[in-house]
């Protein structure tokens, strides 16, 4: 355990175990590393020193980290406006670098300095004790158990404090939310953490806290960054999960959004070739350069149509085990509540989509295209016999 030499600030909390509740919020922060990721140590490395250099973090504990457990997965980027190519492709992905373990830190910057979150300025607090792993990040902050109200800028500080200690490690970092152009930078549902005394472990309660969040009962921990520290860890493999589960979704939601656009063009174009198909021969004559120009755009719209396809049916098996991975996780410690909001419209999302439909189109575009082929083909070979025959029989 490495323990930053600026923690002048002492948890009261950690004096004397005394009951204390906290409003507790869970994002999704990564780590976001290119194909040539920095090596582990230097990750670490920078971590470390840019967190204790950042002057609005009073505290860091920075467990030992285990190089061999931390992981790298592959994930890609949501965008309101997804480019055609890179979802094609699939250039636009990175590597999201987990830690070992949490570090843990504690930020404090007064209220007056905290930044506006869509208007809002009911900043709650100060001082936030925060619990990032590299892949979800949770964010807490005191509060009396019988809280009425729960306030919108809440801990959205430290999402700069997050974003500066992945640039000083070489990295970047990627914020994931509910969906493309959310501006809610953590999940919908906050959590109200309550210590009870006679508590052994973090349970979820079956009363809710204000604006429907979810009540989980905790025994009473060291400090306020201990508190936090054990609720991340408690919720870490449900949130490991969630992450995966969600960025496939929004690639997954992404690709099939694309599709059909691909497929609208794709039909589009072969109205107007049958359209013009029914033109006297002299209008199809004084058309026939647009009409190449779609055939070429048509035949290259089936061959994306057929890797989108393709690419979304390879994303949907490993969605299927995200998802199963999830389901299974939350349901051994009753905690969905807490992701309903951000769980259940992207289950829906995946679920319904039906590529029969797009299959169907571009299998029957491709035939006409392919029996076009054909049949110039046949006309060549006809024409080129009979040029023959006439040239044998002027030459006998």
């Amino acid at each position: 355990m490495v323990r930053s030499a600026k923690s002048a600030t002492i948890d009261l909390a950690a004096k004397q175990k005394t009951p204390r509740s906290y409003v507790v919020r869970i994002g999704i922060f990564m780590l976001a590393a290119p194909c040539d990721t920095p090596p582990k140590e230097a990750i670490v490395d920078g971590l470390r020193e840019g967190l204790q250099a950042d002057p609005r973090v009073s505290e860091v504990e920075f467990t030992d980290q285990r190089l061999v457990w931390m992981r790298r997965q592959t994930f890609y980027p949501a965008s309101r406006e997804p480019n055609e190519d890179e979802l094609l492709s699939g250039s636009d992905h990175f590597h999201n670098v987990v830690l070992s373990d949490p570090v843990t830190f504690i930020v404090k910057v007064p209220k007056k300095n905290q930044p506006e979150f869509m208007g809002y300025s009911d900043h709650p607090a100060d001082t936030y004790f925060v619990a990032w792993d590299g892949r979800t990040a949770t964010v807490g902050w005191e509060v009396k158990s019988d809280i009425k109200t729960l306030p919108h800028a809440g801990g959205q500080v430290v999402v700069e404090v997050l974003n500066a200690a992945a640039r000083h490690a070489g990295v970047g970092l990627y914020v994931q939310a509910c969906s493309p152009g959310c501006k809610n930078l953590f999940m919908h549902g906050d959590v109200l953490l309550v210590q009870v005394s006679s508590a052994t472990r973090h349970s979820v309660a079956e009363r809710r806290g204000p604006r429907r969040s979810t009540v989980v009962e905790a025994p009473v921990a060291e400090g306020s960054l201990d508190a936090v520290d054990r609720f991340a860890n408690w919720m870490r493999g449900d949130c490991f999960h969630f992450a995966a589960f969600k960025n496939y979704s929004q690639r997954l939601v992404a690709l099939d959004q694309v599709s059909h656009r691909m497929v609208e063009e794709l039909l589009r174009i072969q109205y107007r070739r049958t359209t013009r198909s029914a033109m006297p021969w002299w209008r199809r004559v004084l058309t026939w350069r647009p009409g190449l120009a779609d055939r070429a755009r048509a035949r290259k719209l089936v061959s994306g149509i057929w890797l989108a396809a393709a690419r979304h049916e390879a994303l949907l098996t490993e969605w299927h085990e995200f998802h199963d991975d999830f389901t299974k996780s939350v349901e051994e410690r009753s905690t969905r509540p807490m992701f309903e909001a951000d769980f259940d419209s992207d289950e829906r999302a995946v679920q319904r989509q039906d590529l029969g439909f797009i299959t169907n189109a571009v299998s029957h575009t491709a035939s006409r295209l392919d029996a076009r082929l054909v049949a110039i083909v046949t006309l060549v070979a006809a024409l080129g016999g009979i040029v023959g025959a006439l040239l044998a029989a002027a030459m006998s």
